[in-house]
């Protein structure tokens, strides 16, 4: 990290689940309860505890209600947990990190590209703890573990080409210079 500052920025960590393990029961019923069929579902168990409208047992007219909110809720509790596991495996890959071997961050900002690539130490750092300002090592076929800013390339004319796929769906090669 070249300013020091990383607590004014966002971690580099991945966090695609909807749930904690707090909030999964309201927040999960608040989803299905937005779904019409679950309203409906809703209203004609209540208006079956009303005396004048029963039509057939108070509790019988709760169970496809209860029965569908159970599976949906176990349903997305597997998908929030296969996406909390996905999101792990994604946060502990290692990236190769170059470091500046002084501390001091004015005398890394004070160097140029090529003499703080030559100086530097490599690290392998996890894709979370990577920080703004870090210089990290891409090589050929590699995913990018964060939006970076392309400083060299081994390319014909410092070019680099990204695929973008996994962000826009897109499967042509975009090319990019360096800077």
């Amino acid at each position: 990290n070249v300013d020091g500052d990383s607590d004014w920025f966002a971690p580099n960590s991945v966090s695609t689940t909807k749930y904690t393990w707090y909030n999964f029961v309201p927040l999960n019923l608040w989803e299905q309860f937005h779904r019409a069929a679950n309203v409906y579902f809703l209203g004609l168990a209540i208006l079956n505890w009303v005396p004048q409208l029963n039509v057939f047992g108070k509790e019988a007219s709760m169970f496809p209600l209860l029965f569908v909110l159970a599976v949906t809720m176990v349903k997305d509790g597997i998908e929030d947990l296969r996406r909390a596991r996905s999101d792990r495996q994604t946060n502990e890959r290692l990236a190769t990190v170059l470091r500046p071997p002084s501390d001091d961050p004015h005398t890394a900002a004070a160097m140029s590209n090529s003499s703080i690539a030559s100086a530097s130490t490599s690290s392998s750092v996890l894709w979370q703890d990577i920080q703004v300002g870090d210089v990290v090592r891409v090589d050929r076929d590699c995913e990018a573990p964060a939006d970076m800013l392309l400083l060299e390339s081994s390319g014909a004319g410092s070019a680099c080409y990204v695929s973008t796929m996994n962000l826009d769906g897109e499967t042509n090669l975009k090319v990019r210079q360096a800077v």
